[in-house]
């Protein structure tokens, strides 16, 4: 469905800013660090409008795969270690 910015601020915008809580929730469980939640909430917060949102995205989608490929080099490095 494609939303115009006025839907988009009253029913897709209140369940982004939602997402808030549930990085508070993974902070206070250790699942992520602090500075990291704070950082998604920053950004979470400069979204306002549904260009915003995209770009939002593509920077998000932009720091999981720097995560995943981390977190693959550092898998092979330990495994090469073990050997």
């Amino acid at each position: 469905k494609n939303y115009n910015e006025n839907d988009f601020k009253s029913k897709i915008l209140p369940n982004i800013r939602f997402i808030k809580s549930k990085l508070a929730y993974s902070a206070g469980n250790k699942h992520i660090s602090k500075k990291f939640k704070d950082y998604m909430d920053s950004e979470i917060n400069k979204i306002n409008s549904i260009q915003d949102f995209a770009l939002f995205l593509k920077h998000y989608q932009a720091i999981i795969a720097y995560y995943t490929y981390n977190e693959f080099e550092y898998k092979e490095q330990k495994r090469g270690e073990k050997k």
